[in-house]
């Protein structure tokens, strides 16, 4: 699912019955709240097979244009069908970015993949990816440490994790 189906009423945001609506939710929405439960997770439901996720790594992306990290993972079809699945990548940033919650940065449809089968799923992340908004600064700040990548088959269900700082032009755990 592109949204997140709240379990009740008191897991989403009430609409404002006056004519000047304050947003003080902040990023606080949809599956970003932990606060929140979910009848449905965001990203739910986009296979019709079991897969397991192994061995995710993370790397510097060399000299391309815009990808700064690499990361990747194998995917294997443990269920009885052949499908495809749709892997997500949800980045969770350091401390210092004041927001603790992990955030949608990435998705890849594989092919069909057989019974038994596995396919590499490569997730590239830029500069923009591993910046958040610092009202403070008042503009983008580039984080470089205490990275935690989430890869799963929805925001609630996360198969593997990967930390890793940037630092001295090099990707580490």
């Amino acid at each position: 699912l592109p949204v997140m189906m709240p379990e009740a009423e008191e897991d989403s945001i009430p609409p404002g019955t006056e004519p000047d609506v304050v947003y003080s939710e902040g990023l606080a929405t949809s599956y970003r709240n932990p606060d929140f439960r979910a009848a449905y997770a965001f990203g739910h439901g986009l296979t019709y097979t079991t897969v397991e996720y192994q061995n995710a790594s993370s790397s510097l992306c060399g000299n391309t244009s815009e990808c700064e990290v690499r990361i990747r993972v194998l995917v294997k079809n443990t269920g009885g069908r052949a499908a495809p699945t749709v892997a997500q990548l949800y980045l969770q940033f350091p401390a210092a970015a004041g927001n603790s919650v992990p955030v949608l940065k990435g998705f890849k449809k594989t092919s069909e993949i057989s019974p038994g089968s596995s396919q590499e799923v490569v997730f590239e992340l830029t500069q923009r990816d591993l910046s958040y908004y610092s009202a403070e600064w008042g503009g983008w700040i580039k984080a470089t440490c205490d990275f935690i990548a989430h890869i799963g088959e929805s925001s609630a269900d996360i198969r593997e994790t990967v930390t890793f700082c940037l630092e001295h032009g090099s990707v580490h755990g």
